[in-house]
């Protein structure tokens, strides 16, 4: 018996579709490099881009429309920058970024796939308003890998287990190594992993805001993993829960232990915000409007 592993080196597809096909949405897969962590004071310096159709109804991967890789100009580059993206200064010299192209793609898609959609979005957003109407999704975090024996989310481990590897760290060898992991499938699967990522990260979720707690229920608050709201206002505790039962739950929770009253009088204490993919991951997605505070 052989037990030896194959892992293959990626091969870059060619863009194989010279237009959108019939009965098609066009999806990007997209991944930035930084000058850091913070989106509110760094700048992106490289952006790249896997433009893709997909079938409206089935989500069958139909292929490749265009690559994209640009560069901007942000030097001098922190040490971090340069070690993480492997992007020097001489790159990105008198560099600027094709935002006619860019902005096209992102006017024209129907869906944004991020692998770290919780950072790259918040970065774009600040530089391309128009992604703020666009709906995204995680790859990252919205798969249960561990259902399928992948123990790390790490994009080099799922092409591992998946059986091939990739030149890392540039951002078009990223979208690249994505793509082919979406259009694959985990053992045992008949759907792609795309497929299975639409079922599960275009659903709605919801927020529960708990206004006004007193101080001394925090610690039950952080027993149910809610976590506090100190970047907008109102300054809470808040929960993301994924469907009715657990909505229901939390809500006789925060009416029995947090505020002590009936459950039909629990709608003047918390606000509960509808979570969809066009806000998740973006800097709006824990604000909230008119809420009772």
């Amino acid at each position: 018996m052989n037990n030896d592993l194959i892992i293959k080196k990626l091969k870059s597809r060619e863009i194989d579709l010279d237009k959108q096909p019939n009965n098609s949405k066009i999806g990007i897969i997209i991944d930035t490099e930084t000058t850091g962590l913070d989106y509110k004071i760094c700048k992106i310096f490289e952006i790249a881009l896997v433009v893709f159709a997909f079938d409206k109804d089935t989500y069958e991967i139909l292929g490749i429309l265009d690559k994209v890789n640009e560069l901007h100009d942000c030097s001098p580059l922190p040490e971090i920058s340069k070690k993480i993206s492997h992007v020097t200064d001489e790159d990105i010299k008198d560099k600027k970024f094709d935002r006619r192209k860019l902005s096209y793609w992102f006017h024209e898609c129907n869906l944004v796939i991020a692998h770290n959609a919780k950072f790259d979005r918040k970065f774009l957003e600040m530089e391309f308003p128009e992604l703020e109407e666009k709906p995204w999704v995680c790859s990252q975090t919205q798969i249960d890998y561990e259902k399928y024996n992948i123990r790390s989310t790490k994009l080099d481990y799922i092409a591992f287990k998946l059986g091939f590897w990739f030149d890392g760290h540039r951002a078009l060898n990223d979208c690249e190594a994505l793509f082919e992991i979406l259009n694959s499938k985990f053992e045992g699967e008949e759907c792609t992993i795309f497929q299975i990522l639409r079922s599960t990260a275009l659903k709605n979720s919801n927020i529960i805001y708990a206004l006004n707690t007193p101080y001394s229920t925090k610690d039950l608050l952080r027993e149910k993993d809610y976590w506090w709201n100190g970047d907008s206002e109102p300054r809470c505790w808040f929960k993301v829960v994924y469907n009715e039962e657990e909505l229901y739950s939390h809500l006789n929770f925060l009416s029995n232990d947090i505020y002590k009253c009936d459950l039909d009088k629990i709608d003047s204490k918390v606000y509960i915000k509808v979570l969809t993919a066009f806000d998740r991951f973006s800097i709006r997605e824990f604000k909230i409007k008119n809420a009772n505070n």
